[in-house]
């Protein structure tokens, strides 16, 4: 029998644990002067790592302590004017019922109006990019850190999804002085792990032996233990595709080699993902990736056409914008049969040339009149805009040092068309998937809810966390913690896209 005094201890921890622990989350919209939303704007808690980002509807959502009344939010985005509320003020809006709607003013200005002390204002985009590369290891963080982010992939296509990940992770960077490839990664929470796809796995398994063989010969750096044998012969039936448990595996290589943690990470942060002794002399970017991926080097600037396009405000500081195009020097450039051209714009701070952020993307070539067949052009984009992929890095300041704030990944979907045009004679109905509409695109991003960078603690996580990467499966849904986590609100049409795929899966299960 239980004593009464232990029940009531019992039940004044739960007490003081819902009073110090329990937290409380603000939704808002931000707009600008012309009523438009106002999409990556960095809303944060100062003083501390957390913080969120707005979605392309100019969302977001904030978990924040309860007791508040001290704390303010900051609202900072570059080309707009800072603004810091009082967290207090804006829950009492919510409380009320009322839709908290905040606003951000236009700044930018003329390169005459810029004047900074003594220091002079570069007009040659060349030397700036050159100087803030040489910055980069003086203002990224340079000791060991572990970031908290809220990640997202989802497969999908104009008008419907048929793959979601969501799940809360950590990153273990130790400092930009280190390679890239020693930080370490971990799914802490899983909030959603949706899968409707269709999959070629016959086609699968053809590519899969195909890159294997590459993999043999060190011309491909598939992960695979090559656990499928090798096909039977040219002209013998092979069908252990069918097999459920060869289409597992090999949804699972794909996954893990396409898409992983490390993978994502890794390639979109092009400015980290630099080793010391490269970035004063580097590999030659490659237009097709097989150095690893563009990075930001000064090979990077003797490649691209760099122009210098105004200059923003951010945090009372002024920022060079930089926009980036091919140049002639770039390798495969042929403006008028080349099919992807790259372009971009560089964020970069005017007092110390720090990067604070990056878009950059391959597109296609408004010129390209496809391939030349029997006199005539085939497979021409006709001036149709589209990308082959898309960077988006932010990052912000804490402690006076940089972190990733945000990154993001789009390309085409890795289990379809890219893969499915080595074999598109012979398995030619395998090029669209049944359950997608036009083009299928997977997207990979985080946004940082919170940076750590006591030792203490990031001992403590090292040593309790499994860092294992792409463990997603095995994470039980946990929803005391979902409700008091900073989450990268989905846009109206990206959650009916959700409820449509989660409605898809229920009457599937239930048939």
């Amino acid at each position: 029998m239980v004593h009464l005094k232990t029940i009531s201890c019992w039940l004044i921890f739960l007490c003081l644990h819902s009073v110090l622990f329990s937290q409380e989350k603000i939704k808002g919209s931000l707009f600008n002067q012309e009523k438009e939303p106002i999409p990556y704007v960095n809303i944060w808690v100062p003083n501390t790592g957390k913080g969120t980002i707005t979605n392309l509807e100019g969302e977001f959502e904030l978990a924040i302590p309860q007791k508040s009344e001290r704390l303010q939010i900051q609202l900072s985005c570059i080309g707009y004017k800072s603004v810091t509320y009082r967290l207090d003020s804006l829950l009492k809006i919510q409380q009320h019922g009322d839709s908290i709607k905040l606003h951000l003013n236009h700044a930018s200005y003329q390169l005459q109006e810029v004047t900074i002390g003594k220091q002079e204002i570069l007009k040659d985009p060349q030397q700036i990019f050159t100087r803030a590369i040489h910055q980069i290891p003086n203002l990224l963080a340079d000791k060991a850190f572990i970031g908290k982010y809220y990640f997202r992939q989802t497969h999908k296509d104009d008008s419907s999804m048929n793959r979601l990940i969501e799940a809360a992770i950590s990153i273990y960077d130790p400092g930009v002085k280190h390679d890239i490839s020693e930080c370490k990664f971990n799914v802490n929470h899983l909030r959603s792990s949706m899968d409707n796809r269709v999959l070629p796995h016959e086609l699968n398994l053809y590519l899969y032996r195909f890159l294997a063989e590459k993999r043999k010969s060190k011309h491909h750096p598939l992960e695979t233990d090559l656990r499928i044998p090798e096909a039977p012969g040219r002209h013998k039936p092979d069908t252990i595709w069918k097999d459920r448990k060869i289409q597992t595996y090999l949804t699972k290589v794909f996954d893990d080699h396409y898409a992983s943690l490390s993978g994502f990470f890794n390639k979109t942060n092009m400015i980290r993902n630099v080793k010391m002794e490269r970035r004063k002399k580097s590999d030659p970017i490659n237009p097709k990736f097989e150095n690893g991926g563009p990075l930001i080097t000064t090979s990077f600037v003797k490649e691209h056409e760099l122009k210098l396009d105004t200059i923003l405000l951010y945090n009372d500081n002024a920022v060079y914008k930089i926009k980036i195009l091919p140049n002639k020097k770039y390798p495969g450039i042929d403006y008028q049969r080349n099919r992807y051209v790259p372009v971009g714009w560089a964020y970069i701070r005017v007092k110390d040339f720090a990067f604070l952020g990056l878009d950059y993307a391959y597109i296609t070539n408004p010129n390209n009149k496809g391939f030349k067949y029997k006199g005539k052009y085939h497979s021409g984009f006709n001036g149709k805009f589209q990308y082959y992929f898309k960077f988006i890095i932010r990052y912000k300041e804490y402690n006076k040092k940089l972190y990733p704030n945000y990154l993001y990944y789009q390309r085409e979907d890795y289990n379809n068309i890219p893969f499915a045009n080595l074999f598109a004679n012979q398995y030619s109905e395998y090029l669209k998937i049944p359950t997608m509409n036009g083009r299928q695109l997977c997207i990979q991003e985080i946004i940082n809810t919170e940076v750590v960078t006591d030792s203490t603690q990031i001992k403590s996580d090292l040593e309790q966390l499994n860092w294992k990467g792409d463990q997603f499966e095995k994470c039980p849904y946990n929803k005391e913690f979902w409700d008091n986590y900073s989450t990268l609100l989905p846009t109206e049409k990206e959650q009916n896209m959700k409820n449509q795929l989660e409605l898809e899966l229920l009457n599937k299960a239930t048939k």
